[in-house]
């Protein structure tokens, strides 16, 4: 289940409430799963904001070539 490389979900989620509660931070692989976290969470009432982001891994620049102008 894991198609995105080793180790890693396809989506990362933050979910940001309004009241004294840390902000959940998941992967989760298909968005599908993003309505379990909010319905088994704290109170949807007191849910600011939710952002869902593509899980990428970071990619290195390539190097320059040497020797061009």
């Amino acid at each position: 289940m894991l198609a995105t490389g080793v180790g890693m979900m396809r989506w990362m989620v933050e979910i940001s409430y309004r009241a004294d509660r840390e902000t959940l931070v998941k992967e989760i692989e298909e968005l599908d799963e993003l309505c379990a976290l909010v319905e088994n969470g704290p109170d949807w009432n007191e849910i600011d904001e939710i952002l869902v982001t593509l899980n990428r891994p970071v990619i290195k620049p390539r190097p320059e070539p040497e020797g061009e102008p």
